[in-house]
């Protein structure tokens, strides 16, 4: 009775969900890609120009999925938020509507701040991965992907003690490393780890974990 039902309603799901998702997936990338970091000019804001088309398909695409996450709510009521994946999804709405409006502000780099361009770069980088990991959700679907996507999830549930430990071990040295490198600066000497997020405690569990993957120039 699954498959009868699977069956005939997959060909709705491909056309309603999976092929406005991919095209959501595309234009939300290329947009975060190309102008969300870099900004865009006030003056050319409603030029018919790349961005502007790439902007407008981004809305649209983003209300049309937003409006299946509020008939999720309506339908599911409290029972909405006690599916993981459901506040994957409204985070990854919330970075890529940041990401769509800072980009408004104008060219980032005519303007001080540079810990605000560290935020919209990290911001950014988020909505990427989050749109990346939903693209890998989405393969479940079809059956030559499914038992991948599902043996993935099996692996990575069944290592979690594993993965409590390593997380305590990179903040074990991690933590150290910031007690070292604290005053480096001022005297001019290089510092411990490099600065991605503009903030010291995720620079340094980054670089911990670099470290663990083999990478010693950090």
């Amino acid at each position: 009775m699954c498959d009868h039902f699977w069956g005939r309603y997959y060909r709705a799901v491909i056309i309603k969900c999976f092929i406005p998702f991919f095209a959501y997936m595309i234009m939300t990338l290329l947009y975060i890609s190309n102008y969300t970091v870099v900004g865009v000019d006030p003056s050319q804001r409603w030029e018919l120009t790349n961005e502007f088309y790439n902007r407008f398909a981004m809305i649209i695409l983003t209300l049309y999925f937003i409006f299946f996450e509020i008939k999720s709510i309506i339908r599911d009521g409290l029972g909405y938020f006690k599916e993981m994946f459901n506040y994957l999804d409204i985070l990854s709405f919330t970075a890529n509507i940041y990401c769509l409006s800072v980009a408004q502000e104008g060219i980032h780099a005519e303007r001080d701040g540079g810990s605000q361009i560290e935020l919209i770069r990290s911001v950014a980088a988020l909505a990427a991965l989050l749109m990346w990991f939903k693209a890998f959700y989405w393969l479940r679907m079809f059956g030559p992907t499914s038992f991948f996507v599902r043996m993935i999830q099996e692996t990575v549930y069944d290592v979690r003690y594993f993965l409590i430990l390593f997380i305590l071990i990179l903040l074990t040295f991690g933590n150290a490393i910031l007690i070292l490198s604290q005053g480096r600066e001022d005297s001019e000497q290089e510092p411990l780890y490099k600065d991605y997020f503009a903030n010291s405690y995720l620079n340094v569990i980054l670089n911990q974990y670099e470290l663990s993957l083999g990478e010693f120039d950090t």
